[in-house]
């Protein structure tokens, strides 16, 4: 007597798309990986504010490096320095496509 193994599919109904479009970019843009937001999301919203402040003549934003030429300048000051980090970590996790080929 053959026995078969009952089998559900899972449902996918409820959970979150992460298809192929997400390795497109990187495999860090799946939604929530490393619980964080996927770069999709974040570059939209960045496109937006660029936009936004681009429209708006009376909007500024402020370089994190003004009054500095060098990258020891930038070193020497913790401010800069963390703008700096800032920008290295956000550019790994969401914009290395950019520069790695």
């Amino acid at each position: 007597m053959k026995v078969e193994a009952e089998t559900t599919a899972p449902d996918v109904s409820t959970a979150p798309y992460t298809g192929w479009v997400t390795h497109i970019m990187s495999n860090n843009t799946d939604t929530f990986a490393d619980n964080g937001i996927d770069a999709f999301r974040i570059m939209l919203y960045i496109r937006k504010q660029l936009s936004d402040n681009e429209q708006n003549l009376n909007a500024t934003l402020p370089n994190p490096f003004d009054n500095t030429n060098t990258i020891a300048e930038i070193e020497a000051n913790p401010d800069k320095q963390q703008a700096l980090s800032t920008i290295i970590q956000f550019l790994h996790h969401y914009g290395r496509h950019f520069f790695l080929q």
